[in-house]
């Protein structure tokens, strides 16, 4: 956390299994989550990051993700946040099918998404 903001970073990672390993643990103490992109390697990338989300080594923040972005119910105040939740749902279908490989993706500092495709 910075100046009481949450900090994420996302790490976009192709083939990456020699560098990302030093890429998560040098990242500063600040960083409250770090999301890792795996854009479907051919080696070992992904095994990496997963020996680092189970290694005691990675501190583990509490950081709570909003998880009812779908809940909004309309009133007078959030007429925005209604057409930005119904552009989403409709945005969905553009994004490649992907998967996260995390037990606790709420607690968690590593995220770990791999696309399939």
């Amino acid at each position: 956390m910075l100046n009481n903001k949450t900090i994420a970073v996302i790490v976009p990672a192709y083939n990456e299994e020699k560098q990302i390993g030093r890429v998560i643990e040098t990242m500063p103490d600040f960083v409250d989550r770090i999301i890792v992109v795996n854009d479907n390697s051919t080696d070992n990338t992904a095994e990496v990051v997963k020996e680092l989300i189970r290694d005691k080594k990675i501190s583990h923040s509490k950081v709570k993700i909003a998880s009812n972005l779908n809940s909004i119910e309309q009133n007078e105040y959030n007429y925005a946040d209604m057409v930005v939740q119904e552009h989403n749902r409709k945005e969905i279908m553009y994004f490649p099918p992907s998967e996260v490989h995390n037990k606790d993706v709420d607690n968690d500092k590593i995220i770990l998404i791999s696309k399939k495709k």
